[in-house]
C-alpha cells in the first residue's frame, strides 16, 4: 500500500473531524464548557462459538484547572465507565446484544453522580473493499443517580455508531497496522436529564498497531459535544486516546 494513499486515508479522517467539530462551535452558545481531555480504555474481548463477550473500562480526564459560573473543575478525572455485554451472532453480519454499561462522573469529587445504563442492542457488520464497516444501534435505559432525594431517575435514549477499521500495512498473518476510527450520536427519548433530542456526540480517528492476534493498541485523537443542562448549555472536549484492546481465545480467525 502506498505513502500517498495511506496519507489522503489520514488527511480525510482529519479533515471531517474537524469539520463535524465546526459545526457544532459555529451553533454553540455562550455558556459552553470547553477544557482539554485524555481518554484512556482498556477493552476485552472473548469469543465461545456464536457468543461473544465484551468488557471495557475507560476514563476521561480534564487536564486543565479551570472556573466555570463559580465551580472548580480542577485536572480530574471527569467520567469513568466499565460496560458489559454479550451477544449472539448466527453468522458474520448481524449481531444481537444484551449489556450493563456503568458510569461514575466526577468520581473523587463531592459532585460526583453514579448511572446504571442497562442496553439492547443490534449490529450489522460488512465490508467495502478492504475497510470493515460496523453500525450499531443501542436503546439505553438510563439510572441516573439524583442525590438530593437519594433515588435514581429512569431515562431512556437511542445510540446509533458508525465504525471504520482500515488496513494500513499488513506486516504478516497477526501483526498489521491499521486506522480506526467511528462516529457516535445520541438521541433522547424521555426522563428529566434528557434535556435535547440530539444530547450528546463522539468522534474518534487512531492508527492501531496489532502485534499478535490477542493484542492491540490504539493512539489517536478523540471529541465529545454533550448537552449538560436544560438551557442547552454544553460540554466540548478535544483530546487524545490511548486504547488497549486484548482477545481471550488467541486462536478464532
Amino acid at each position: 500500500m502506498s505513502h500517498s494513499y495511506l496519507r489522503r486515508q489520514i488527511f480525510s479522517l482529519t479533515t471531517a473531524l474537524f469539520l463535524a467539530d465546526g459545526l457544532f462551535i459555529c451553533s454553540s452558545q455562550a455558556q459552553d464548557i470547553r477544557f482539554p481531555g485524555l481518554w484512556t480504555g482498556v477493552f476485552f474481548q472473548n469469543h465461545i462459538g456464536s457468543w461473544d463477550w465484551n468488557t471495557s473500562l475507560s476514563n476521561l480526564a480534564n487536564l486543565d484547572d479551570s472556573n466555570f459560573e463559580g465551580i472548580d473543575y480542577p485536572v480530574s478525572a471527569i467520567r469513568f465507565q466499565f460496560v458489559n455485554l454479550i451477544s449472539y451472532h448466527r453468522n458474520q453480519h448481524w449481531y444481537f446484544s444484551t449489556g450493563l454499561h456503568y458510569q461514575r462522573n466526577y468520581p473523587f469529587d463531592d459532585r460526583y453522580n453514579n448511572e446504571f445504563r442497562p442496553f439492547e442492542q443490534i449490529e450489522f457488520r460488512h465490508k467495502i473493499s478492504t475497510m470493515a464497516v460496523t453500525h450499531m444501534l443501542r436503546l439505553n435505559q438510563r439510572f441516573i443517580e439524583v442525590k438530593a432525594d437519594q433515588e435514581y431517575s429512569l431515562n431512556h435514549s437511542f445510540q446509533y455508531k458508525t465504525s471504520l477499521n482500515i488496513p494500513l500495512r499488513i506486516i504478516s498473518e497477526h501483526k498489521k497496522l491499521y486506522l480506526s476510527a467511528y462516529s457516535e450520536e445520541y438521541f433522547g427519548i424521555s426522563g428529566p436529564f434528557i434535556y435535547d433530542s440530539f444530547c450528546e456526540f463522539w468522534l474518534y480517528a487512531a492508527v492501531g498497531y496489532q502485534w499478535r492476534y490477542s493484542s492491540r493498541l490504539e493512539i489517536g485523537i478523540g471529541h465529545e459535544y454533550l448537552v449538560r443542562n436544560s438551557l442547552l448549555d454544553t460540554r466540548i472536549s478535544w483530546y487524545p486516546a490511548i486504547n488497549y484492546i486484548a482477545q481471550f481465545n488467541w486462536h478464532r480467525a
